[in-house]
């Protein structure tokens, strides 16, 4: 039932935390691995809900983030990416507490890093040029909100390093 499938989810999201915290990527990596597979397969039998598509999108943020830290680019790359086509579907749903754009921005910039690491300029500009441009839409829609008003900085920042790297 999805009812049980949550509840295991939520049982291997926590095992994985223990283990990243005694340090034991491979495990925190292979826990979340299942954590992930259970997400889909509720989130798959109900497409419509935004906040479970979210789930997937965020379940992949952390496995590239650990993939990255184990030294694997290659999955790395493919959970980011994968997060970003999630995140990007979801944007465009109607969802319930999380904006699912700071998904999208989240995704983006983790790829933009990525690119960079790989020393391709271009391919980071173009991924922390597309951050901006949602950050700048999250800042007009909420000019109250100093993280996001802190995040479109940090945005700025990173295509300024950018531009001087090219200019030496």
């Amino acid at each position: 039932s999805p009812a049980a499938q949550t509840e295991l989810t939520r049982c291997y999201t926590e095992k994985a935390q223990i283990a990243a915290d005694r340090g034991d990527l491979p495990a925190a990596r292979r826990d979340l691995e299942h954590a992930l597979e259970l997400c889909r397969c509720v989130a798959e039998q109900f497409p419509e809900e935004a906040d479970l598509q979210n789930q997937v999108a965020l379940y992949c943020i952390g496995l590239g983030d650990i993939a990255r830290d184990l030294g694997d680019e290659p999955a790395a790359l493919g959970y980011h990416q994968e997060a970003l086509e999630v995140s990007q579907r979801v944007a465009s749903m109607p969802y319930g507490e999380d904006d699912p754009r700071h998904n999208v921005v989240d995704s983006l910039d983790r790829l933009g890093l990525m690119a960079l690491a790989a020393e391709d300029l271009s391919g980071a500009r173009q991924r922390f040029q597309q951050a901006l441009a949602i950050r700048e839409q999250l800042a007009k829609q909420m000019p109250e909100d100093d993280e996001i008003q802190r995040e479109l900085a940090l945005s700025h920042d990173k295509l300024g390093l950018l531009s001087r790297d090219d200019s030496d």
